[in-house]
């Protein structure tokens, strides 16, 4: 035959010289494989193995080009990780090898895991388009509370400079020095020389104005005095009859108290002389009189003097109370949200350490709570303030005792 020789595959046994399942489907030809008789003489062994090795010593090219033309085959796209069979066609050897068959039946010739990616090597990108989605039967809003960034202690002569306050206490002094500039220009003067326009109001009129924001201004300084107090206090360590001793003493009457039993701190001090300065408007008014055959006004220096000690002599008692305020690392007040936070209130606990109040209120501000008696079961009955969620809280009976 004149292809036999090309077909010959290097084989010993029929069953390697088989078709394969790698290679092409088989095709009508002409052609046949040709199979060697083995039942030949010995004699003639040496001239058959000359002519297998004759063959054998083709060369894949002669091999590929004594093939007939065939047509390109088409088909599906081809499988992975097969290799093309030099007894296929001519489309099989330019490509790799496919046949459709199921993946259960394939056989695996390498190894699986090998050949599959890890799972987190794999992704899928699914591309919906929203005409296609269902509307949706309602409409859910999901809220989460803000993170708030813990925030670091920072002290600092400027960045804690208590502006509001130490402005208030400048103020005073300012407004102190109007009211006195006032009245000695009222000196000699008569009622309508104070006229403006249609208003006719007297200087008395405008020290009593003056003197209602001098007091205002000095209740403010005072607390954020006490503020100061209170916290540098602790920082500095202290007790606690020392601290309720600056927080009771803003209270005028507990501060005249301690004054009138000798326990003096300068909190209980600048609370009394603020409540004393209000006596600086009738001072002022007295130093000021109306002739009556004249009809001008008169300033009395003695009275006005007075009236001015009292009013500069809160804002000297309030000033100590700002000593130490570069050492605060944040704002601070005295907010019992504040309060529990740095005594490590349980309802608290997670929350940042330099929180202020506002942060409190951030993180913990929809907790509902209860002041009252809760009961634990082998726990005596405490009355505190407690979440709600968390332990029933009832009223307090009357003669109740707790631990």
């Amino acid at each position: 035959m004149e292809y036999g020789s090309a077909y010959l595959r290097a084989s010993g046994t029929i069953e390697e010289d088989t078709i394969s399942m790698l290679s092409a489907p088989e095709l009508t030809s002409q052609y046949h494989v040709y199979h060697p008789d083995h039942s030949r003489n010995s004699s003639n062994s040496s001239e058959d193995s000359t002519a297998n090795r004759a063959s054998w010593s083709l060369s894949p090219t002669h091999l590929q080009q004594s093939l007939p033309p065939l047509p390109p085959a088409s088909g599906p796209s081809p499988s992975p990780h097969m290799r093309p069979s030099i007894f296929g066609n001519r489309a099989a050897l330019e490509s790799p090898y496919q046949e459709p068959v199921a993946w259960a039946n394939s056989t695996h010739f390498r190894s699986t895991s090998a050949e599959e990616p890890k799972p987190e090597a794999r992704a899928a990108v699914f591309v919906v388009s929203e005409n296609v989605l269902p509307p949706p039967k309602e409409t859910r809003q999901y809220f989460r509370h803000p993170r708030h960034i813990p925030e670091p202690w920072k002290a600092g002569f400027w960045l804690r400079f208590p502006r509001l306050g130490f402005g208030a206490l400048f103020l005073v002094v300012v407004l102190t020095g109007v009211s006195a500039g006032v009245l000695l220009a009222s000196n000699g003067t008569s009622m309508h020389d104070w006229k403006v326009g249609s208003d006719n109001a007297q200087p008395a009129v405008y020290i009593s104005a003056i003197g209602m924001f001098i007091d205002l201004l000095l209740l403010f300084a005072l607390a954020e005095g006490v503020v100061i107090r209170f916290w540098r206090q602790l920082l500095h360590g202290t007790t606690l009859s020392s601290m309720h001793d600056v927080y009771d003493s803003a209270c005028l009457c507990s501060a005249m108290k301690r004054l009138t039993h000798l326990r003096f701190n300068t909190v209980a001090v600048a609370t009394t002389l603020t409540a004393l300065s209000l006596a600086r408007g009738p001072l002022f008014q007295r130093s000021l009189t109306l002739s009556p055959t004249t009809s001008l006004y008169t300033v009395h220096y003695i009275p006005l003097i007075f009236g001015i000690l009292l009013s500069l002599a809160p804002v000297a008692a309030i000033l100590p109370l700002y000593n130490g305020f570069w050492e605060l690392g944040r704002r601070v007040s005295l907010n019992p949200l504040e309060i529990a936070r740095a005594f490590g209130a349980p309802l608290l606990e997670g929350l940042d350490g330099n929180a202020d109040p506002d942060v409190v209120t951030i993180e913990r501000g929809g907790m509902a709570v209860r002041y009252g008696v809760v009961e634990r079961f082998g726990v005596e009955k405490q009355l505190r303030v407690e979440e709600r969620s968390k332990a029933t809280v009832r009223v307090p009976w009357e003669g109740e005792v707790f631990g």
